[in-house]
């Protein structure tokens, strides 16, 4: 549920053409906010994190680093089409 507030926050600092950066925070913000309860399950067994959930994980994070820079270009096309 956080993920869509997290990406329209990304598209309202390309609406006010905040510093690139945001992207890369916005990413941060989505791939802690999808894996948190999944890195929680490392405290009771270490063993959790295998190859294929480091895949996933990283699929993920490049997925949401497109999504966040989605966001953000969405932002600032909208403020060149505003008045």
């Amino acid at each position: 549920m956080y993920d869509w507030l997290i990406v329209i926050l990304v598209s309202l600092a390309g609406y006010v053409e905040a510093p690139a950066w945001f992207i890369l925070l916005g990413a941060f913000g989505l791939t802690i906010e999808g894996w948190w309860g999944k890195l929680g399950l490392l405290r009771h067994s270490p063993r959790a994190l295998s190859t294929k959930k480091t895949a996933y994980f990283v699929a993920g994070a490049i997925g949401n680093l497109g999504l966040a820079a989605l966001g953000y270009l969405l932002g600032q096309i909208l403020r060149g089409l505003a008045p």
